[in-house]
């Protein structure tokens, strides 16, 4: 077991993209058994590749609570150390720890310790930088692998830490980039949305007859009618066949 959560959170949004997909209860069974394996194993699951979409599609929720999960375990722990629960203040729960901050430096390659890591904590202005995803971290390692690439381990190290500390251009530059990792893994997103949509076509008219695709659409002769795929809302869509 991989954490010391005792479920998974699926929203109906997951059950309403599985209906709309018309898969039956042993399809969606599986799926839900893979997404609990995972949740509590941190193993992908093997899946049928008509499957593997819609757990895809789950498993970034699970990665995102579980993400929000560690770091109020962790606030908590902190506060235990202090001698009992933090401030009632806004957001609290979401203060990184000095562990979590260690964590995400070695997540983008560099291990720091509890010194740097305070004190990274204390130079950058706003706790949402040290915060997974896109990170300020993660924008200084991706410039020092970017521009260091030939420096030793070591001096790669030491180039990461002075950056977080004292690149004032990276930081004019980081909301920016962050905005753009964002728009990147939405569009991502969207176009695994897509692309799972299109592999679910409707494979029969209501009539029975097989349908026969053109270009994307598929047509009832019989019926006079066409199906073809709405990408706004996702959905397989009927009308008059002209």
């Amino acid at each position: 077991m991989r954490t010391e959560k005792s479920g998974a959170v699926i929203y109906y949004k997951h059950l309403k993209i599985l209906e709309d997909a018309s898969l039956n209860f042993e399809q969606m069974g599986r799926i839900f058994y893979a997404v609990l394996k995972y949740d509590e194993t941190g193993v992908i699951p093997k899946l049928d590749r008509t499957l593997l979409p819609f757990f895809t599609m789950i498993k970034y929720d699970l990665d995102a609570c579980l993400q929000k999960y560690n770091r109020t375990v962790e606030a908590r722990r902190e506060a235990g150390k202090m001698g009992g629960r933090p401030p009632k203040v806004p957001n609290a729960l979401d203060e990184p720890g000095i562990s979590n901050i260690q964590m995400e430096a070695k997540n983008n390659g560099y291990i720091i310790d509890k010194v740097q890591a305070q004190r990274f904590k204390d130079r950058l202005p706003e706790r949402e930088w040290l915060q997974s995803p896109y990170s300020f971290l993660e924008l200084a390692a991706e410039r020092i692998k970017e521009l260091y690439s030939n420096k030793s381990e070591q001096e790669q190290k030491r180039l990461f830490i002075s950056a977080v500390l004292t690149w004032d251009d990276l930081r004019e530059e980081y909301l920016e980039w962050k905005n753009k990792k964002e728009v990147q893994a939405k569009e991502a997103e969207k176009a695994e949305m897509l692309k799972m949509a299109k592999s679910n076509y409707p494979k029969a008219c209501s009539c029975g007859n097989i349908l026969q695709e053109r270009s994307g659409q598929f047509i009832c002769k019989d019926c006079a009618l066409l199906c073809e795929l709405n990408e706004k809302t996702l959905e397989w869509e009927w009308r008059d066949w002209e």
